[in-house]
């Protein structure tokens, strides 16, 4: 209730009591009048925040700590006219519908940021409207469908990490036929080669053609072991994710080691999001 509708359902009361100590026919004229444009305009406020229905969005990617963009969409379902002045309110931000058409629908965005890694939760959404003279403001909650994950906020190693299934200092890759990598050697022309790959300024200088041959640019699988990282539980979990990010970037195939179980090395996004899952939900009831 605002203060204008404070002060009206006073005045109102008064009116009333006025009405019944005098027995004054006009007053209770005037207070009847006032009873019913409060029914009224109770009936159609609540009419004005009936018949929604909320979706919220949520992005495959949430990192605690880090303002994450939701999209939210507010649809009327029904009615018989449009819904005006809403106001939802979701993770503590309001977010304007000044209009919403009948059968129609409004999205916005908003940002959000999660401080704790795991199963996402948020408070009950709620639609209020001081619809339709302001001295009221009538709310009802929205349910929402809400299941996402929030990732450990990702956390940049420093000189010393350790991962199972790197190289050992000194050692390199040998590099293999590919098409992809970097160049490092020049042959002759089998036939079995691409004409993309002939060299036609070093072919012009020999009586045969002369391509070019290119490292392969798969690169060695990485295995990442949590218990081996530096720091506490929080801080292991938010390296082994700036790790996965990295490494997925790089083009490398990245598994990860919980405990005793191991996840093999693969490429891919779905992969790469379900090894933040599994950090994301680690140890988490």
């Amino acid at each position: 209730m605002t203060v204008a509708g404070g002060v009206y359902v006073l005045l109102t009361i008064l009116l009333g009591f006025a009405a019944v100590n005098t027995g004054n026919n006009l007053l209770f004229l005037i207070d009847a009048a006032m009873l019913g444009f409060m029914s009224i305009s109770g009936i159609i406020g609540l009419g004005n925040i009936r018949n929604l229905r909320l979706t919220v969005d949520f992005p495959d990617e949430i990192y605690a700590g880090i303002p994450t963009q939701l999209a939210v969409t507010l649809r009327r379902t029904g009615g018989f006219f449009p819904s005006y002045l809403l106001d939802l309110i979701l993770c503590g931000t309001v977010v304007p519908f000044p209009v919403l058409r009948r059968e129609g629908e409004g999205s916005s965005h908003l940002m959000v940021t999660f401080d704790r890694r795991g199963r996402g939760e948020i408070d009950t959404p709620y639609v209020s409207s001081p619809f339709p003279i302001g001295f009221f403001v009538r709310s009802m909650p929205l349910p929402v469908e809400a299941g996402f994950t929030v990732f450990p906020a990702p956390r940049q190693p420093g000189a010393e990490t350790v991962a199972t299934g790197r190289r050992n200092r000194g050692e390199r890759e040998l590099p293999r036929p590919g098409s992809g990598g970097d160049l490092y050697s020049i042959d002759d022309y089998t036939g079995r080669e691409s004409l993309r790959q002939i060299h036609w300024r070093l072919s012009a200088r020999h009586d045969t053609l002369k391509v070019k041959q290119f490292a392969a640019s798969g690169a060695e699988p990485v295995v990442i072991d949590l218990a081996s990282l530096p720091g506490e539980t929080e801080a292991r979990l938010g390296t082994a994710t700036y790790l996965v990010n990295r490494l997925h970037r790089l083009g490398r195939p990245v598994g990860l080691k919980i405990g005793d179980r191991v996840i093999a090395p693969a490429l891919g996004r779905p992969h790469r999001l379900h090894l933040l899952r599994e950090l994301a939900l680690h140890d988490t009831p």
